[in-house]
């Protein structure tokens, strides 16, 4: 004979045997029965052909008992197994919940099964598995799932209602995940019962999904607390934000009012002269209860007008020059600290952009004496009353993250460490961003979304997760930004400072002066304007302040005794009052604050920076059930 002709032989004998030996189901059969309650009791035979290949010691298999809503939301349900057989006899079987899916393993690990044909029946109960809809109640059910690894020959479902209900409708789908087939049959034995049957032979990933419709009223529905609870149980992470925002806000609120309550206001009476020891940034810090760059400003033409330096404008950058041989005993503690920083090792020092390390340096080192000056005298921050609410942020973020499923090990967010880093480094050497939490608030989120999306977008989670920790995680930012600056409170004495600051602020901004009804309102001089006017910048009332000179000034320059401003170069050739205050009270304070941070960090004036299965809309693989299964 032929050689090839034997080979070809071979080759047929051994693919029939090869064929012959493939696995697979021949019956799937799913009896269901729906409870009173609402549970449904199901057994499901599973008859295979085992090879040894796949089925070795016997099936597992998997239903699915987390679902998504359609808002993205979670719903759990519970799987209990009752029975387990094999042949009708009990077998050995484990569990194990895993990636949403509840996993039956039938059989003994360390037992392998021969060759042959085995009927599985496995026996279990599951809840919240009927649709409840307007005009109709139903059970939208996959029977055997989507993901079988085997071809099976036929399945059968066979549904049964409790004896009250009435079968108003039907519809079943075949075919692979989303398809409509109608590859089946269906027969109503009885007013409550109902079959449906495959009609053609499934390759693995195809199934039936059935949908039976009844009566309303037959099974309880659940009522809206009812389903708020479950809601709330099945999707843990809305609970764990509520209870941590609303606990968070609490905590802050008794602590607030423990001791972040501001003493109450006493009567402003109008002060004519600044009170003793306190110079304008140190008044402005005190009212503010933090520094900003305008005490700066106020700092600088103070000491201006105390003849230790000089401000001098050139083509719109400002000089600070030093006076030699000066009166430094003039100087209140934080403006000898600034000098002495700033002319350390030269007379002068330009408030520009390039010198922004200088700048920087000098406004850190004067803020610090002012904060160590005056403090704890005249207000408390109460910083440690601020840690256990962020403490309990911190917990409720970390706690949604592990509810949904998030791995938390530094692996998974190594990518944000060296952002972290250089976010705190940035904060605190960085004036400018410690001055505006706001914008770095803001840029903390995205920079925070940028790292994280791509990790949370792999492990599948919902849009409304997302949504739902990121609206959580910037009401806990803004309710602890909002107490650490409510928390803040003045001292009993500091309160009382405070209101003669305000009458000393009545007293500069009020153009009617007899409007303050006293006799001993100071005569206006040019002297005077000028010794008030850091005080004024200080407290935000310059311009009110260089109104009330403006014909005083005038006059004195038309008489020949007031030129204008010794220590000030560069007004133009007509000087003014409100020239005067806009270009330091104004331009100055501009010039600093942009002079302060880095080119990078500048942003521009402009803007910008940072229905039902039963009812025939059903499809393969919808409703409850489903899963698959293989051999193990």
């Amino acid at each position: 004979m032929n050689k090839k002709i034997i080979f070809l032989i071979l080759i047929f004998i051994f693919s029939i045997k090869f064929l012959s030996a493939t696995e697979k189901i021949y019956l799937f059969k799913a009896n269901i029965e729906v409870e009173e309650n609402g549970d449904l009791l199901i057994e499901e035979i599973i008859n295979v052909k085992a090879e040894g290949y796949n089925i070795k010691r016997g099936i597992y298999r998997a239903i699915p008992n987390k679902y998504k809503t359609k808002k993205g939301l979670n719903f759990k349900v519970d799987i209990k197994v009752e029975a387990v057989l094999k042949n009708g006899r009990k077998e050995n079987f484990h569990t194990k919940v895993e990636n949403g899916l509840y996993k039956i393993y039938v059989g003994n690990k360390d037992e392998f099964l021969n060759p042959g044909d085995y009927y599985y029946t496995i026996k279990y109960k599951t809840d919240n598995q009927i649709g409840f809809y307007e005009n109709f109640d139903e059970l939208y059910w996959n029977v055997n799932g989507n993901d079988w690894d085997f071809q099976i020959d036929k399945v059968e479902a066979n549904i049964t209602l409790p004896n009250t209900a009435r079968i108003e409708q039907n519809a079943a789908y075949t075919g692979f995940r989303g398809e409509s087939g109608k590859d089946y049959k269906v027969e109503l034995t009885e007013p409550n019962k109902i079959h449906f049957e495959s009609t053609r032979i499934f390759s693995a990933g195809e199934n039936l999904t059935i949908g039976t419709g009844w009566q309303k009223g037959i099974i309880k529905e659940p009522t809206a607390s009812d389903k708020l609870m479950k809601l709330l149980k099945d999707n843990l992470f809305l609970l764990i934000g509520i209870f941590g925002t609303l606990l968070a806000f609490l905590i802050h609120l008794f602590n607030w009012k423990k001791v972040g309550v501001d003493p109450e206001e006493g009567t402003i009476i109008p002060l004519f002269k600044p009170m003793n020891g306190l110079s304008p940034s140190a008044m402005r810090y005190i009212l503010k209860m933090k520094m900003d760059d305008k005490a700066f400003t106020a700092a600088i033409v103070s000491m201006a007008t105390k003849g230790v330096l000089k401000i001098e404008k050139k083509s719109s950058i400002y000089h600070l020059i030093k006076e030699q041989d000066a009166d430094l005993s003039k100087l209140s503690s934080s403006e000898l600290a600034l000098y002495n920083t700033i002319f350390t090792r030269k007379s002068l020092l330009k408030i520009s952009n390039t010198n922004h390390s200088e700048i920087s340096k000098a406004i850190n080192t004067f803020n610090k004496k002012e904060e160590d000056l005056h403090q704890e005298t005249y207000f408390k921050l109460n910083r440690k009353h601020l840690i256990a609410g962020i403490v309990i942020s911190v917990v409720t973020m970390l706690l949604m993250f592990l509810s949904i499923g998030l791995d938390l090990s530094l692996v998974s967010f190594f990518p944000g460490f060296p952002i972290l880093i250089f976010i705190i480094v940035m904060f605190k050497n960085v004036p400018s961003i410690r001055k505006n939490l706001g914008g770095a608030l803001i840029g903390v989120a995205f920079i925070g979304l940028f790292v994280l999306f791509p990790f949370i977008g792999s492990i599948g989670l919902s849009t409304i997760q997302i949504v739902t920790m990121l609206i959580v995680l910037l009401i806990l930012l803004f309710i602890n930004f909002l107490f650490a600056y409510l928390m803040k409170a003045p001292t009993l004495f500091g309160r009382k400072e405070m209101d003669k600051i305000e009458g000393f602020k009545m007293y500069l901004k009020t153009a009617e002066e007899l409007r303050l009804d006293s006799h001993n309102i100071p005569n206006k001089t040019p002297e005077l304007f000028e010794a008030y006017l850091p005080y004024a910048i200080a407290l935000d009332c310059e311009n009110q302040w260089a109104k009330k000179f403006e014909n005083i000034l005038a006059e004195a320059m038309e008489a020949g005794t007031y030129r204008q401003p010794t220590w000030y170069i560069g007004g133009g050739n007509t000087f003014s009052p409100s020239t005067l205050t806009r270009d330091i009270g104004g331009r100055l304070n501009n010039a600093v604050n942009n002079a302060s941070m880095a080119p990078s960090q500048r942003g521009s004036s402009s803007g910008g920076g940072w229905s039902g299965g039963s009812s025939g809309g059903g499809f393969s693989g919808g409703g409850g059930g489903g899963g698959g299964g293989g051999g193990w």
